[in-house]
């Protein structure tokens, strides 16, 4: 009998946590789309893309599917690389909205100027396995 109630206990904290996560408008399963909202969060953070790579592809009210966009590389759905290097971009960036990436496995932003805060690098995804930051002007 104590058994059945431990079970119970741990289903009902579950639901619990599920619907409060809903109910704050997290999305508790990832999905390409959580993806493109990241990559947008991230894009808003660039001041100059001089080379028009992020504004002539990522428009997610032209193409929601981030997945073929510029730089973006994707597995079974989801977003495993990001490759911006050598796009001249320009911004004061933080790694805040790519936490959420949690299959980005590889992250290129090689020669870009680009300013970071230190601390940004605790937010990188756990997953991450490859950071590429050379000539980036951090």
């Amino acid at each position: 009998m104590e058994r059945i109630t431990s079970i119970q206990l741990t289903l009902a904290l579950v639901f619990l946590v599920l619907q409060l996560s809903v109910s704050a408008g997290i999305d508790p399963h990832p999905s390409i789309r959580t993806d493109a909202a990241a990559l947008v969060m991230f894009k808003k953070m660039i001041q100059n893309d001089t080379n028009r790579v992020l504004s002539s592809s990522w428009l997610p009210s032209k193409n929601n599917n981030p997945c073929t966009w510029y730089g973006v590389t994707c597995s079974l759905g989801r977003v495993t690389q990001l490759d911006l290097s050598n796009c001249n971009l320009v911004g004061a960036i933080s790694f805040d909205p790519l936490a959420s990436l949690d299959m980005l496995s590889v992250l290129k932003l090689s020669s870009n100027l680009l300013t970071l805060n230190s601390t940004s690098l605790l937010q990188l995804p756990f997953g991450l396995k490859q950071l590429e930051l050379s000539l980036a002007g951090l």
